[in-house]
């Protein structure tokens, strides 16, 4: 391998910034996570909520990815899964390097590529089933493009794995499975439909390509989910969680920079190029379209549009009759170049393992209720506790042991999935939509739950149905009244 040397420095470097960008604080549902897990590794997996005070079904559309963490919190507590979350991290972007590496045979654009990719991203990389989905969704373009080059068959070997991986691991996203066809054959279509000077195809099996999609489109089924993954996306963009949850709101170009970065880095590309992959085409434009639908889209955008962006780059730089590789031997054969670049990484990923490490515990106790939880553990009788908690602290509470009256699987609780208005009313109540005193009567709570800073709890402290029985930092709680 040329530049072998190169090669080995930039994927160690690649694997310390990727380790930088790990928080060592976990996000709400990652506790909720563990908890179900559990249950389903002792149990086995059924269609009930078993953690919450009313008796709601729930179709459990991570119930892989929660064994694999309640595996390992079990086994290893959450260093554990701190670590899992590191490994899953370098191994994105070592994906990321190596498969843009092979496509344009340049180091040097590759190790930048994949360090912006895995900068943008890495608040996304946290201990959720997406930090897989990621790497599977990736892996699915790299083998799709491989099956169409080569015009093998023997790729659908992967391809279906990755699809079962997904729908079991990660329902929500598992229609991207299928979404990620689309360029492919429109690339086929429009190659036959108009000829071009500008535009180019590399789909010629319409054949091969299309049964790769039915078998796709069929391993869908192949879940303890019955039809979920097929509906599951739909239901929750048209839902309320939308309305709060912020990576389900609409991105706005103007307001993520990187959005309005993408489009004039890509126009620019496609501007400047004299022959482009129709595919790159429709792949870039649909992923911009997901990302102004939901902005857990932008992702999506960025490490699977990180193949398309390298030859883009590639190609138009070559384009222009500049020599890049010649270029980039000698970056390689320049020591003093090299230390540059290594002590930049350096320097920065310490940057960021202090600023996700250094005084930060796996609980952030201004989010979660700790010591709450405590004090409601030792002190109330849980077999009779009917607790009104918030969206994001329910997860935690489930952890614990202590049943809620929501947690963050905002598709547990509204009436797309379960006929039920509780994610509506808990959202009208924190938000002074409506009266609280109406939805306190209709769940029958016995205590209540806030952080003090939210403006509820200034009602309800000067309520007197309600007394104020503990009280920390952030959190207080009341119980009613008798």
């Amino acid at each position: 391998m040329k530049n072998k040397k190169a090669y080995i420095l930039f994927s160690i470097l690649i694997a310390l910034f990727c380790i930088s960008l790990v928080s060592k604080i976990f996000p709400n549902d990652t506790y909720s996570a563990i908890k179900i897990g559990t249950y389903i590794l002792h149990n086995g997996i059924d269609f009930v909520e078993h953690f919450n005070f009313n008796e709601l079904s729930y179709h459990n559309a991570r119930w892989l990815f929660n064994v694999i963490i309640a595996f390992i919190y079990n086994k290893f507590d959450f260093f554990g899964i701190y670590i899992f979350v590191i490994i899953n991290s370098i191994t994105l972007g070592l994906i990321m390097f190596n498969t843009l590496f092979k496509r344009n045979k340049n180091i040097i654009l590759s190790f930048l590529i994949t360090l912006i990719s895995m900068e943008f991203v890495g608040n996304y990389i946290v201990a959720r089933a997406q930090t897989i989905s990621y790497i599977l969704l990736f892996l699915e373009v790299v083998f799709i493009e491989k099956m169409l080059r080569e015009n093998k068959a023997k790729y659908i070997l992967i391809l279906l794995p990755i699809s079962v991986f997904i729908a079991n691991i990660h329902t929500s996203i598992w229609p991207m499975t299928l979404i990620l066809f689309l360029p492919y054959l429109g690339e086929y279509i429009v190659s036959k439909l108009f000829h071009s000077k500008v535009l180019y195809s590399e789909t010629n099996n319409i054949k091969l390509l299309s049964i790769s999609f039915l078998i796709i489109l069929l391993s869908g089924l192949l879940t303890p989910l019955g039809l979920l993954p097929y509906t599951y996306m739909f239901k929750t963009l048209s839902g309320i969680s939308s309305e709060f949850i912020i990576e389900l709101q609409h991105a706005n170009i103007f307001r993520d920079f990187i959005l309005l970065l993408l489009i004039l880095l890509y126009g620019f590309l496609f501007i400047l190029r004299k022959k482009i992959k129709i595919s790159d085409i429709f792949l870039i434009s649909g992923l911009f379209i997901m990302s102004l639908m939901a902005i857990r889209n932008i992702p999506f955008l960025i490490i699977l549009g990180a193949i398309s962006l390298s030859r883009l780059i590639y190609d138009t730089i070559t384009e222009f009759k500049i020599d890049i590789n010649i270029i980039t031997d000698k970056i390689c054969k320049n020591k003093l170049v090299m230390c540059l670049i290594t002590l930049f990484v350096i320097i920065i990923s310490s940057i960021f393992c202090y600023m996700h490490i250094y005084n930060k515990e796996y609980i952030d106790i201004s989010q979660y209720p700790v010591k709450a939880s405590d004090y409601i553990l030792d002190n109330i009788n849980l077999d009779e506790l009917r607790l009104y908690n918030g969206f994001n602290n329910g997860s935690y509470l489930e952890f614990r042991g202590i049943k809620v009256l929501l947690d963050s699987r905002s598709e547990v609780y509204c009436k797309e999935f379960n006929d039920t208005s509780i994610l509506e009313d808990w959202f009208h109540v924190t938000y002074g939509l409506e009266d609280y005193k109406p939805v306190f009567d209709k769940y029958n709570f016995t205590h209540i739950l806030l952080y003090k800073s939210e403006p509820l709890n200034i009602k309800v402290a000067s309520d007197k149905d309600y007394k104020k029985i503990y009280e920390d930092e952030y959190f207080v709680l009341y119980e009613k009244v008798e």
